[in-house]
């Protein structure tokens, strides 16, 4: 539960990048094709913060918990979600020095 909590937190921050990402982007103007590639990575940063809460409630869901196959499957995709945070934020920061962060 408290790695489920960690990510969630962890993928609310790097929204939170995006958007300031965007909103500095939109005031200097950048490039059209900067911009669409900050609006689409603020859809996917959406998406992950849709899975991550959806696969907490499956963790909460008793009869998953009782499936010691089914929690080690879902702590695998919890592990591969993480890495799609921690690559997400990678991505924004190479977007923000492109963008002339």
């Amino acid at each position: 539960m408290a790695r489920m909590q960690e990510t969630m937190t962890t993928m609310n921050r790097v929204m939170e990048r995006v958007q300031n990402l965007n909103q500095v982007m939109a005031e200097r103007q950048s490039g059209a094709a900067l911009r669409e590639m900050g609006r689409q990575m603020e859809q996917t940063c959406t998406g992950l913060q849709a899975m991550t809460r959806q696969m907490d409630q499956l963790r909460q869901d008793p009869a998953m918990q009782q499936d010691r196959d089914r929690v080690r499957q879902l702590d695998q995709l919890h592990d591969r979600l993480r890495a799609a945070v921690r690559e997400m934020d990678r991505t924004q920061q190479q977007l923000h020095e492109l963008a002339g962060g």
